[in-house]
């Protein structure tokens, strides 16, 4: 592994790393910003546009980095307090990763999804992507089915999931 610092899409085409405010990547940061953003977009596009390197260093770390990506997906779960936020990391960087790179994941998303309702909750909005077909997909639907949705039930409380 490079001793580079992790770079996202605005950080290599704009020369700053708003992910890194002390100087160090910091996943946390990154899953809470992505969060004000999600929460910002309809009421204040200015604001939002400000945040929107969040959405584009989190859609690049699926691509680059999953591992990576898994963990600021979990802090995000953790850190969600609105049905709107699970509805977007649900549509986003969990739906990005179950597509791009289900086989790898899948294991983790099952022990995640039975062990955490907040975990599951945000992975009933997940869409299959062109992969309805893979074993994967069945594996997440049948978690799916088995509790409260994204898009008629309420947010459960908090469960520590990345304890």
């Amino acid at each position: 592994m490079s001793d580079e610092p992790l770079r996202c899409f605005d950080c290599r085409r704009g020369g700053q790393r708003p992910c890194a405010p002390d100087g160090v990547f910091d996943p946390s940061f990154v899953a809470h910003t992505y969060l004000e953003y999600v929460e910002l977009r309809g009421r204040d596009g200015v604001a939002a546009n400000r945040l929107a390197w969040s959405w584009a260093c989190t859609h690049e770390l699926v691509r680059s980095a999953p591992d990576l990506a898994f963990q600021i997906v979990l802090l995000m779960i953790d850190a969600m307090t609105t049905e709107q936020q699970a509805a977007a990391i649900a549509a986003g960087p969990l739906e990005d990763i179950v597509a791009d790179h289900g086989p790898a994941f899948i294991d983790r998303i099952e022990t995640l999804a039975l062990r955490s309702p907040r975990f599951r909750f945000a992975l009933s909005g997940v869409w299959p992507l062109d992969n309805e077909d893979s074993a994967e997909w069945k594996r997440v639907e049948a978690l799916q089915d088995s509790g409260p949705h994204v898009d008629y039930d309420d947010l459960p409380p908090p469960d520590e999931l990345t304890s």
